[in-house]
């Protein structure tokens, strides 16, 4: 929890040296969930720290040690933070295969605010691919969706439903959205 801690008041490096030092303690027992925590933590510094090929390891190990607890919160967590990174490294045939894959576990889980999340990367992955029916369908789900959002996280998906408009040539539904200012997703993957 520090190490986190450090890294969302912007101290990465210290960060990277807790989990660092952590790593080098003998005797710890870690349970797969502590594993998850722990890998899902260091690849979203790694990340931060812009060391790539760390952070995939990190976000890789994260995934496993998710599927060997067989908990349905750290495995969309896991399946959703591999989905949006590959994203950003532009693998967008992975990011959607992965993010496809958390979408239906959230919502299977009824997980709504994981299920808004991957929608959300589906528009830009889906309109990166040139799949605009897609990425507009995924803009639609949000906003089916949107009744039952906190107020907070629909002001966050302003870019993604502006988005999903402008792929289909809607562009005022598109304007309206980006009006409302430059927005991001959600925090940083710790969620």
């Amino acid at each position: 929890m520090r190490a986190i801690h450090h890294r969302r008041l912007g101290q990465h490096e210290a960060s990277a040296a807790l989990q660092r030092d952590i790593d080098a303690r003998p005797g710890r027992g870690y349970t797969d969930h502590d594993q998850f925590l722990a890998h899902n933590s260091r690849a979203i510094t790694a990340k931060q720290l812009g060391r790539t090929d760390e952070a995939l390891r990190h976000f890789y190990a994260a995934h496993a040690a998710a599927r060997r607890t067989g908990w349905s919160g750290p495995l969309i967590l896991s399946v959703g933070n591999l989905g949006s990174y590959h994203q950003d490294l532009y693998n967008f045939d992975d990011a959607c295969r992965l993010c496809q894959e958390a979408l239906l576990m959230a919502r299977e889980a009824g997980a709504t605010q994981a299920h808004v999340v991957a929608a959300a990367n589906l528009v830009v992955i889906h309109h990166a691919l040139g799949q605009m029916t897609q990425a507009r369908a995924m803009a639609q789900l949000i906003v089916d969706l949107g009744p039952s959002l906190p107020e907070r996280l629909l002001e966050r998906l302003t870019g993604p439903l502006g988005l999903g408009h402008l792929a289909v040539g809607e562009l005022e539904a598109a304007q309206a959205y980006l009006d409302r200012g430059a927005t991001s997703l959600l925090g940083d993957g710790d969620g």
